[in-house]
């Protein structure tokens, strides 16, 4: 398993989130400093997870085609994978981890069933936690992705999406069905308010808590 917390995948926003954090480290953006912008070696300037996330949610802001693949924690051994092939029909911009309690599974998912009907979602919890050890942590994998190429990826039974799903299902050597290996939104407005609290963990922390 992966012990990265969250990765920036697309260099443009790394170097953007390194920028900004150079300059507040440094008070300073002058051209004797330029230089160091671009070194990665340079651990002083590298961005935190909440700058990070401050940066793609700036960058996501009125994109269209911008979506959360939700990897599930049956299959995060093919977390890496995933991303590779999603390189292939766009640009996987982020990755986050998140190791939550069973509980705050079952809120995790009334995040992203948000509007769906009370007993629509309680059916889906049900069937999402059945095999979850109520003790443990378990770790959700979250990865923002560019469909600037318009793949079919949205819906139910999207073509594009029950590829991935078969694809993730087979690299993790996972039986069960394929439908409970990754969840992807299918609207902007889903993905506006999902970036609303994940990528903002202490917006998150308090709706776990609530």
């Amino acid at each position: 398993m992966n012990e990265k917390k969250f990765e920036l995948l697309d260099r443009k926003i790394l170097f953007g989130a390194i920028y900004y954090n150079k300059k507040n480290v440094n008070g300073t953006n002058d051209e004797n400093n330029e230089n160091n912008v671009n070194n990665e070696n340079n651990m002083s300037i590298i961005p935190i997870k909440d700058q990070v996330d401050m940066m793609v949610a700036l960058y996501m802001q009125n994109k269209p085609n911008m979506y959360y693949i939700v990897l599930w924690p049956c299959v995060q051994s093919a977390c890496d994978m995933l991303i590779r092939r999603l390189s292939c029909y766009g640009v996987p911009i982020y990755v986050k981890h998140l190791d939550l309690s069973y509980d705050n599974i079952k809120k995790f998912i009334c995040l992203l069933y948000y509007d769906h009907p009370n007993n629509i979602v309680c059916k889906i919890i049900e069937h999402k936690t059945k095999y979850l050890d109520k003790k443990k942590l378990h770790r959700i994998s979250f990865i923002i992705f560019n469909n600037f190429l318009n793949v079919d990826i949205s819906g139910s039974c999207a073509p594009f999406k029950m590829k991935l799903r078969k694809y993730i299902s087979e690299c993790a050597s996972y039986k069960g069905n394929i439908n409970n290996v990754l969840h992807i939104n299918d609207t902007d407005k889903q993905t506006e308010c999902y970036s609303k609290y994940l990528l903002n963990d202490r917006l998150f922390e308090n709706f776990c808590n609530c």
